[in-house]
């Protein structure tokens, strides 16, 4: 594999001693790592897009943090303003692995051997891979489907969403569905799910 001189990797997590460890084994896995961000929050984050040119954004520990509707929005937005980017998720558990099909272009796992993890970074850094062409149908969700997940996660009712926006039930049901369609879910409970996280 040939790798360019020198790759920059953000990282992004609350959780600022998890952002310390991936950060010790990604300089341990490749020595032309250069970890130019490690940043807690959307904001700082967007900062360092703009400033830098990072080639990766590894999502640190964010099982809790960004699972719900303003996580999948936000790395909706990122993926069309930055195309070229790599977005890399990495937690302790694969639980919410089918969620993210389609919004991200790596998986690692914590408890994955050093090895796992030199093969996937490596992988991921090297000059002549590119990112996986992303699915359209997980990124399009138009803005009256987001709006409907979101009051749909505030607790309202079908009705009252569909009344308030001068729409039919059926129109919203159908909205709905297909968000649930589009996110890669197979029913509402995994959309009760996806919206209280």
């Amino acid at each position: 594999m040939k790798y360019k001189d020198s790759q920059k990797v953000a990282l992004l997590s609350r959780n600022y001693f998890a952002r310390l460890g991936v950060e010790i084994l990604i300089k341990q896995t490749h020595d032309r790592v250069n970890v130019a961000a490690s940043v807690s929050n959307y904001i700082d984050l967007d900062r360092v897009l703009k400033t830098q040119a990072i080639e990766l954004v590894i999502l640190v520990e964010c099982n809790q943090d960004m699972a719900g509707v303003n996580w999948f929005r936000y790395i909706t937005a990122l993926k069309k303003k930055y195309p070229r980017l790599r977005l890399c998720m990495c937690s302790a558990q694969a639980t919410s692995l089918p969620l993210i099909k389609g919004y991200i272009d790596a998986y690692l796992c914590l408890d994955q051997s050093m090895m796992n993890w030199q093969l996937h970074i490596n992988q991921l850094l090297a000059s002549d891979s590119r990112p996986p062409e992303t699915s359209k149908q997980y990124l399009d969700l138009s803005e009256i489907e987001w709006m409907i997940l979101k009051e749909l996660k505030e607790g309202k009712k079908m009705q009252h969403i569909a009344e308030r926006n001068h729409l039919t039930y059926r129109k919203v049901s159908a909205l709905k569905n297909a968000a649930i369609r589009k996110l890669g879910l197979r029913n509402k409970t995994d959309l009760l799910v996806f919206l209280t996280r």
